[in-house]
């Protein structure tokens, strides 16, 4: 949204009369360009709108709490779990989440797993799995 309310959407296009919307690569191949417009979330992170996304935990690295933050296009059950390396699951939460921004907050305590770890959101709009690290006793 810009700052009066309305979206670059609206304000923002190629016009291909005023000049052709090509691209060149390294070699002179022409290709297509076209605008795609995004959303920025209250964390930061860029994602297009109505998109299904897993996004990356904070803080990376992190030692005993780490927050996970997803976006869904609309509310659903969901379950958000982390594992190891050989796949024993650490931490898991089955819930209902709203659509949209969705964050949520992990203790590992008890956990002594450190290093690499993964996390996976299963949802009905499918599965995302990211690397989180771990660094215990920092």
């Amino acid at each position: 949204m810009l700052e009066g309310g309305g979206k670059l959407s609206d304000a923002l296009w190629l016009d291909e009369e005023a000049l052709p919307a090509y691209a060149y690569n390294s070699v002179l191949e022409e290709s297509q360009v076209e605008l795609k417009f995004s959303e920025i979330t209250s964390t930061g992170e860029i994602t297009e709108t109505g998109d299904f996304q897993l996004l990356q935990n904070q803080p990376y690295p992190f030692d005993r709490e780490t927050v996970i933050s997803f976006l869904l296009p609309e509310a659903c059950e969901a379950q958000l779990r982390i594992y190891d390396a050989s796949g024993r699951e650490l931490w898991r939460v089955d819930k209902y989440y709203p659509g949209r921004y969705n964050t949520e907050q992990v203790r590992l305590d008890g956990v002594t797993a450190a290093g690499l770890l993964w996390y996976e959101l299963t949802t009905p709009y499918g599965t995302r799995t990211k690397q989180m690290v771990r660094v215990v006793g920092q």
